[in-house]
């Protein structure tokens, strides 16, 4: 039987399925969703501060847009290099994302030089293969198989190197691809989350060209 709070995530479902239709790049995007806010509020979906929610628990929208809402997909970057400590400190957070029994399987390759890129030419997509040798770094996320012999020090379950060890080449492929993929995403918002104040004005001037140079 049909509660009222179901009814309510039915319709909260349907009107996330039509925001996917105002299109991410589109210029009307914004007049698009707020219609869908109005709608949203008068099929009674309530706010998480009408809820009883503690808004400082939860994002602002500043950073809900930073992440989510106005995140773009790059194509063209900035003419600055990317120091080791960025990408340390990037690390650094999306290490710390849930995985699989934490067993972070992603193993992550930094390339800067003319030469480590070129390499990776042959692996890209004919649409990738600029925007790789143009970007100041490329990272390559990876996963490894071997994970699990870290797993002593990485799970809070006790023999867990061991229970792992004994899986079946399969599962334990799957669940590294799962996982490495899994941390792939976290770098991205992490990355997002980082960005300084004036990259993230460079990234708005640039919308109009349906390009963000970040």
């Amino acid at each position: 039987m049909r509660t009222e709070s179901t009814e309510k995530s039915i319709r909260l479902v349907v009107l996330t399925k039509e925001y996917v239709t105002c299109g991410r790049r589109s210029r009307r995007m914004k007049r698009c969703f707020a219609s869908l806010q109005r709608e949203r509020a008068a099929s009674g979906h309530l706010s998480l501060a009408n809820q009883g929610v503690s808004m400082n628990n939860v994002l602002n929208d500043d950073g809900l847009n930073l992440l989510f809402l106005e995140a773009r997909t790059h194509s063209a970057w900035l003419s600055q290099p990317v120091a080791d400590e960025t990408l340390r400190r990037l690390y650094d957070l999306m290490r710390w994302a849930p995985t699989s029994a934490n067993s972070n399987p992603a193993r992550i390759v930094f390339l800067r030089t003319t030469e480590a890129k070129e390499r990776l030419v042959p692996a890209l997509s004919p649409g990738n293969v600029d925007k790789v040798r143009n970007a100041p770094v490329t990272a390559i996320i990876a996963y490894d198989t071997k994970f699990y012999e870290m797993m002593d020090k990485l799970s809070a379950n006790p023999g867990a190197k061991e229970s792992w060890s004994q899986k079946s080449p399969a599962e334990i492929q799957e669940s590294a691809l799962r996982g490495g993929t899994l941390q792939g995403a976290y770098l991205i918002v992490a990355a997002r989350a980082r960005q300084s104040p004036l990259l993230r004005r460079s990234c708005h001037r640039n919308r109009n060209e349906n390009s963000c140079r970040c």
